[in-house]
């Protein structure tokens, strides 16, 4: 695998936390849009009254976020547990390092720089090293 390969490759881990985020926020908009469905049932909201098939429709759309949200964790959770295999094929622990922090905590070149006390022309360095030795298995 050539080194753009395995950059996108890591890079995989980041796109499914964001889907992860995003269908947390989906679910978090839900339980919000079935408590104001509930005090609308409750005689608390103002206007008219809304329909009675609304709050079980909202609970079955809460339950199937649920179930998307926890679907996308594990999903998350198995590319992270490739990605840190992977990396563990890196001997050096400074590279292994730039890389960790890179592609598994989201840290950009300039805040791993100021976490190893470096410059980011040396972390682009670790980079490159850690791309050239780093082994990818597909299991």
């Amino acid at each position: 695998m050539e080194k753009k390969e395995k950059m996108e490759w890591l890079a995989r881990y980041k796109d499914a936390m964001q889907q992860e985020n995003t269908l947390l926020e989906e679910l978090q908009w839900l339980r919000a849009d079935a408590e104001r469905v509930s005090a609308g049932l409750g005689g608390t909201g103002g206007g008219g009254a809304p329909s009675i098939d609304r709050l079980p429709r909202a609970v079955e759309r809460i339950d199937a976020a649920r179930a998307d949200l926890e679907t996308q964790v594990d999903r998350c959770m198995a590319i992270r547990a490739q990605i840190v295999r992977a990396l563990g094929s890196v001997r050096a622990a400074a590279p292994r390092d730039a890389l960790y922090r890179r592609y598994v905590l989201g840290q950009t070149t300039e805040q791993i720089a100021q976490a190893l006390n470096l410059v980011p022309r040396r972390v682009r360095q670790l980079y490159d090293q850690g791309l050239r030795e780093m082994k990818i298995s597909e299991s």
